[in-house]
């Protein structure tokens, strides 16, 4: 007697939802029909050629997002826009460690096995990242073999604050040194 396998619970979008993961449930509000990938395509954007990181460089061992800062407006002093400009560098960084930490999720999953990214099949995990000159910040913490449906993205989303919070739960606490006060 063989037993018949269970089907696959889907998204709205008729996506399968990970293999051993709990599906997030997303209320109707939030996704009202709206289309990730329109609402959030920079096609009709032009960010310009990528900009070498200043200020924040990325963390080795971590993906590396190109940067695409904003334009120093007029009225800035040089220090304003250092200041501007390290924080967006610091904001792409924080992206690029989102999208490692899926990369990872990813490959635990299985996903770079039919990925049809050639560098995932050929190192054996996930190491793909969006079109950065199409998609902005939020969508390229997925890499491709994520479909930019809102359940799937959340139920990974989710996935990976909850293993953060288990390996904080495991750190051993150690009080932070602080610089002493100068009189």
């Amino acid at each position: 007697m063989t037993r018949k396998p269970k089907p696959q619970r889907l998204s709205r979008l008729g996506n399968p939802f990970p293999a051993g993961l709990k599906p997030a449930e997303v209320p109707e509000s939030i996704m009202g029909g709206l289309d990730v990938e329109a609402a959030w395509s920079k096609e009709t954007y032009d960010p310009g050629e990528p900009e070498d990181y200043l200020h924040e460089q990325p963390a080795p061992g971590w993906p590396r997002l190109d940067l695409y800062p904003a334009k120093r407006r007029p009225h800035q002093t040089d220090e304003q826009y250092a200041i501007c400009r390290s924080g967006f560098e610091r904001h792409t960084n924080t992206h690029a460690v989102w999208l490692g930490l899926c990369q990872l999720l990813c490959s635990k999953l299985g996903n770079h096995r039919t990925c049809r990214e050639g560098v995932c099949r050929r190192n054996g995990a996930c190491r793909g990242i969006r079109d950065q000159r199409r998609y902005s910040l939020p969508l390229l913490i997925y890499p491709p073999c994520v479909p930019l449906d809102r359940e799937i993205m959340e139920t990974l989303r989710m996935e990976i604050v909850a293993e953060v919070k288990r390996v904080m739960a495991e750190a051993p606490t150690q009080p932070v040194a602080r610089p002493a006060k100068t009189a």
